[in-house]
């Protein structure tokens, strides 16, 4: 190449005006770098409510995009109570044209247990509820709903309105209608007929302001207000849902300390958040106790009656035939649920029912009614049952109780005969290597002093008296009722074993506690380490009905398979 004679200056000055030119040109032809677009890829949101009663274990949650398999190593939510619903999971990936899914819902840390799987469908920027409950048929099946949460009504302003919609999740309770502030003239969320099981009505536009509140009113087929919820506040522009459910069949807290859980399980009208966290909003949230019935109420000879009806508290649920509990067999006991143990022959199973304090935890008012086999023989007697017993505090927020009714029945059924009562505490857990016995006298009859006396042996070892045996105690029909010794039996064995067997002996005295003892059926059963039992005498000591003496052995914390 030939060197350009021009000097060196010169040169360098004409390379930048070449450089500067090309600049100019490139601006002047409008040719800039292009500009990055940024793909966003779409989401969606999700929660789950576990409204799934019948003693249901807790839930955890699980989900992968379809067909899956669904990973179990990471639950999306854990230890889902009855009654609760998860924080909303935001930033759920989908696909432009939505994504389906697969949502698992397990038994808490059982993950080889699948109560139900989900399939759904996500959309860009959906927001979703699923649902779970149990079949009223198949009670052991689960049932889902998917629900859109955040629709905003058309026309609506959410600057002076907040979004409310109602979902019935009460089994057998029928069609339910609920109205605000007023129980008929009200606006209602509610179609005509109300709205039936697993059913969900869409959002209404109420108008809502600073310091505005609301009360809700629920009314049944026969228009009976059955709950209300009030002085409710809400946020314009958010979204709830109302829902009236509650588990039937409970189980006591694992500690008796966490009161956390406990008023989720009550039956209630309640709010639960559709806006940010998804938990219940209710303001404030019942207090509640639990409860079983003993009845030793035993009919005198030729009275004709084989079970009685309890109403508590005016608690009458159509499931259990406008008892607050299913009818209860003479000499028997009851809750939520009870039934042989499928395990251990001479074991009453009875799970615990969930009910309200009721306000200024006074008295708890009940209704006995007479059945002969499903013929209702009309009221047998009213009863108050008392805040405490003599020695336990019974009706408590958080508290276990047992409503003991002991007496003869004569051939009239009313007046004071099946009246006499008593509330005493039962705990709520043991120690997992001991069995906790309470001992429930129950038995009236010989004379009005006639008592129980108990013992207990632990595997064939030494029979050892009840330390209420005390002569301090005889005479006292109600003195010694409901004392728990805890734990009362030892037994080293690993936590959570069973075949322990326990020999119940008992025998009923008169007013000198020595002379004229009856003795009652030896009964024997294998318990389960951390088992809570109550044992109670029951029958009629009079000598024409001997026959009905009988020891009921309850257990009230069964785990599945017991």
């Amino acid at each position: 190449m030939k060197r350009s004679n021009l000097p060196r200056f010169l040169a360098k000055d004409l390379f930048r005006v070449f450089i500067a030119g090309v600049a100019a040109s490139i601006i002047a032809s409008g040719c800039v770098s292009p500009t990055i677009q940024y793909q966003v890829t779409p989401t969606a949101t999700l929660r789950v409510m576990n409204f799934a009663p019948n003693c249901t274990s807790p839930m955890d949650v699980f989900w992968a995009p379809a067909p899956g398999p669904v990973p179990k190593k990471a639950a999306k939510a854990y230890n889902l109570q009855y009654g609760a619903a998860s924080v909303y999971t935001t930033s759920i990936p989908v696909a432009a044209i939505g994504t389906p899914y697969l949502v698992d819902i397990c038994p808490t840390r059982d993950t080889t247990k699948l109560d139900k799987e989900v399939p759904i469908t996500l959309m860009p920027s959906g927001k979703y509820s699923i649902v779970i409950t149990h079949d009223t048929v198949v009670t052991s099946n689960f049932l889902y709903t998917i629900l859109n949460d955040d629709i905003q009504q058309s026309g609506s302003d959410p600057t002076k309105q907040t979004y409310v919609r109602f979902m019935n999740l009460q089994a057998n309770a029928g069609s339910l209608s609920v109205r605000v502030n007023d129980p008929a003239a009200g606006d209602a969320i509610t179609p005509a007929g109300g709205t039936p099981f697993n059913n969900c009505t869409p959002y209404l536009a109420l108008k809502t302001a600073l310091d505005t509140s609301f009360a809700f009113f629920v009314t049944n087929s026969a228009n009976q207000i059955i709950a209300k919820l009030t002085y409710q506040t809400f946020v314009a522009g958010s979204y709830y849902t109302l829902v009236y459910a509650g588990d039937l069949c409970n189980t006591p807290l694992g500690n008796p300390a966490d009161t956390v859980n406990d008023a989720v399980d009550t039956l209630r009208l309640r709010v639960l958040d559709d806006n940010g966290n998804g938990a219940d909003q209710t303001n404030p949230v019942p207090t509640t106790y639990r409860y079983n019935i003993i009845n030793a109420l035993t009919p005198r000879p030729g009275v004709k009656l084989t079970s009685v009806g309890y109403t508590v508290n005016g608690a009458d649920f159509p499931e259990y035939n406008g008892f607050s509990v299913p009818a209860i067999p003479v000499d028997g006991e009851g809750g939520s649920g009870s039934s042989p143990s499928s395990v251990n022959s001479g074991v009453l199973n009875v799970t615990y029912q969930s009910a309200a304090i009721p306000p200024g935890v006074g008295p708890v008012p009940v209704v006995a009614a007479g059945l002969n086999g499903s013929v209702n023989t009309g009221q047998l007697f009213t009863a108050s049952m008392t805040e405490k017993s003599p020695f336990d505090t019974a009706i408590a927020p958080n508290h276990t109780v047992s409503f003991l009714f002991y007496d003869t029945i004569g051939a009239k059924l009313t007046g004071s005969e099946g009246s006499k009562v008593l509330a005493f505490s039962v705990p709520d857990s043991s120690d997992p290597n001991s069995v906790t016995l309470v001992f429930v006298p129950g038995v009236m009859g010989k004379s009005t002093t006639t008592a129980s006396l108990f013992s207990y042996s632990v595997n064939g070892g030494p029979v050892i008296p009840w330390k209420w045996n005390s002569s301090a105690t005889k005479g006292a029909q109600t003195g010694n009722i409901g004392h728990t010794a805890k734990p009362v039996v030892k037994a080293a064995v690993t936590p959570g074993a069973s075949g322990i067997p326990i020999t119940i002996t008992a025998s009923l005295y008169g007013t000198n506690g020595t002379t004229g003892a009856i003795p009652l059926p030896t009964k024997t059963f294998n318990a389960f380490a951390g088992g809570i039992y109550e044992i109670v005498s029951v029958g009629d000591a009079k000598s024409d009905n001997t026959s009905t003496l009988n020891v009921l052995v309850i257990c009230v914390n069964a785990p599945p398979g017991q």
